[in-house]
């Protein structure tokens, strides 16, 4: 953490505007903010005085002290634990202080020391939290703006939760908005966004916000059922091989995927056998399959969804699935069936 960073860390963890710092110290205001966004520096002959004032020391504001290592905040997280419960809640949240103090460049530090803090709170169930949280949620602060990516998104994460449960939506939705490290594909910050549109009474919403997600998600595990099919095939495990195959089939019903889906892996393992009656079998069901509707939002899981243009790849998808037939290498084994070029002709467009 850079001098302008530990300035303004620990001048808002020690509750004082730049307004108060810029007093104490004989200096105006806008002088402190030029050291806080790192546009200036402070005058050598006035460190000593900013540290005492910051509750720090020379070496921590010019950050000397070295970092910890995850081992060291890992022990000490459990041993913050043991002396909660020996010494009491207060002793503990003293000694967390202290030592985030200590290491202000320890962005895991900051994040795990308050996540113990705030879960030991709970199990205690503490009559008077509100000055820890306080504490606690500077701590999430602190490490929002560390140089850990990871961090820095879990605490954010943490900030937008506790805004939310306070029914600060305005400022939960602006930081979900400029929120770089949680990108909108990703599930957590899905789950987010949802959880704030349903406190939100937005019903609709969220709905479609998680539906598209699961949606998403069970595309997602039957792409990678495939691939591990894949593996399983050219690895000749057959058994492994014939389990991933039902379970992509019991997938695609679980999840109300289109029917299409339910019969890919089948006809893979089929092929893989160059077993000519199952894979006429199967092809027959895709071909089926491939002319039927796939209204997504008939589905109790999709109901708040738009419909998906399921007419569209009914009316041109068999032909282009026939016709492909005709070059697919993998089935030449076929060419000498009548049945195969029975199936060909019946859904190809020449």
């Amino acid at each position: 953490m850079k001098i302008n960073e530990m300035i303004r860390t620990r001048r808002k963890e020690m509750n004082l505007t730049q307004e108060q710092v810029a007093s104490r110290l004989g200096v105006s205001a806008p002088a402190v903010h030029k050291w806080e966004t790192g546009n200036s520096y402070p005058d050598i002959t006035l460190l000593p005085a900013l540290a005492r004032l910051l509750g720090t020391d020379l070496n921590t504001l010019l950050s000397f002290q070295e970092d910890l290592s995850r081992q060291e905040v890992d022990q000490f997280c459990a041993d913050l634990c043991q002396m909660i419960e020996a010494k009491g809640f207060a002793a503990g949240f003293e000694a967390a202080m202290d030592r985030t103090a200590q290491y202000p460049n320890s962005d895991a530090l900051a994040y795990l020391a308050a996540a113990t803090l705030e879960g030991c709170l709970y199990l205690l169930s503490a009559e008077d939290a509100g000055p820890y949280q306080k504490r606690i949620e500077a701590l999430y602060e602190r490490a929002s703006h560390g140089d850990d990516a990871t961090i820095r998104g879990l605490a954010r994460s943490m900030i937008i939760s506790k805004s939310m449960a306070r029914g600060e939506y305005e400022r939960a939705q602006e930081l979900l908005d400029e929120d770089k490290e949680i990108s909108k594909s990703l599930f957590h910050h899905v789950f987010l966004q949802s959880n704030l549109y349903l406190q939100q009474d937005r019903l609709e919403e969220a709905s479609e916000l998680l539906e598209r997600e699961l949606l998403g998600s069970a595309g997602n595990i039957q792409s990678t059922l495939l691939m591990m099919l894949d593996i399983a095939l050219k690895e000749q495990d057959m058994h492994a091989a014939s389990y991933i195959a039902q379970v992509s089939e019991q997938t695609a019903h679980l999840y109300d995927l289109w029917s299409y889906n339910s019969y890919v892996a089948g006809f893979q393992l089929a092929v893989s056998a160059r077993d000519e009656s199952e894979t006429l079998r199967y092809l027959q069901k895709l071909l089926e399959a491939s002319q039927t509707s796939w209204d997504i939002s008939a589905s109790p899981l999709y109901r708040h969804l738009p419909e998906n243009g399921g007419a569209f790849l009914k009316d041109h998808f068999p032909a282009g699935l026939a016709n492909s037939m005709k070059t697919d290498e993998c089935l030449t084994f076929l060419h000498d069936n009548p049945k195969f070029w029975e199936l060909v002709k019946k859904y190809a467009n020449d």
